[in-house]
């Protein structure tokens, strides 16, 4: 059975690969610390990437900086649902039914353009996003995509094994490597089963490869002075 990629590992599945992997997930502490541990994963990989991978609920509203282009950067989404603009105070809101979801397969979509087809056709403000401090709302369902993907999802699965077995492994005289029958000679190493499999390295390699770019990160912060 193909695992659905809509939702982040759980406790289980983490210990079913380390019990996989003839590592005992038994841990000492209580399944909230297992937890937190993948929770921690988690955030590591949302952190490093910049990027919100776990689909979030339809009809989400954010507010963005207008472009004053046809062309409106912002967050990832799997879906938009309706385009605001904030105009002059004595207009208040006005709706916009005309704009094009630009795909970007197999990139997450972050790019709307107010309308398909020429950028000079003279209709006034609707050729563009007006220039502005959090003018554009758009209403979507924001998301990498509508799973996540299956590389990241395994990454997050591996990071949470390495940090849980870790925690069984460590003694207060480190990690046991070496044990001698002959006078009972004990040796401990200082690596880690995260640094031993690479799994913890793995969620950096990851992570920046589905880092935003820095071209989408620079537009949705150097927004054009307005007095």
């Amino acid at each position: 059975m193909s695992l659905p990629y809509t939702a982040w590992p759980t406790v289980a599945q983490v210990y079913d690969l380390l019990t996989g992997g003839n590592i005992t997930p038994t841990l000492s502490q209580s399944s909230d610390v297992a937890q937190a541990m993948v929770n921690g994963a988690i955030r590591e990989m949302g952190r490093k990437s910049g990027r919100q991978f776990l689909a979030g609920s339809a009809g989400e509203s954010r507010f963005f900086d207008g472009s004053g282009t046809g062309v409106q950067i912002v967050d990832d989404y799997i879906d938009v649902t309706a385009v605001k603009f904030y105009w002059l105070p004595s207009t208040g809101v006005i709706d916009i039914t005309q704009f094009f979801e630009v795909t970007r397969t197999p990139f997450a979509n972050n790019r709307i353009q107010i309308v398909q087809g020429p950028s000079n056709f003279a209709w006034s403000y609707i050729t563009q996003f007006p220039q502005g401090r959090s003018n554009i709302e758009v209403v979507a369902t924001w998301g990498y995509g509508s799973t996540i993907p299956q590389d990241v999802w395994e990454t997050v699965l591996y990071a949470s094994a390495a940090r849980i077995a870790d925690l069984n492994r460590l003694s207060a005289q480190g990690i046991l490597t070496d044990i001698k029958d002959d006078d009972v000679t004990l040796k401990y190493d200082g690596r880690t089963i995260a640094e031993s499999t690479g799994w913890q390295k793995q969620i950096e390699s990851v992570a920046k490869g589905y880092r935003r770019s820095l071209r989408d990160h620079l537009a949705r912060q150097d927004t054009p002075l307005i007095y």
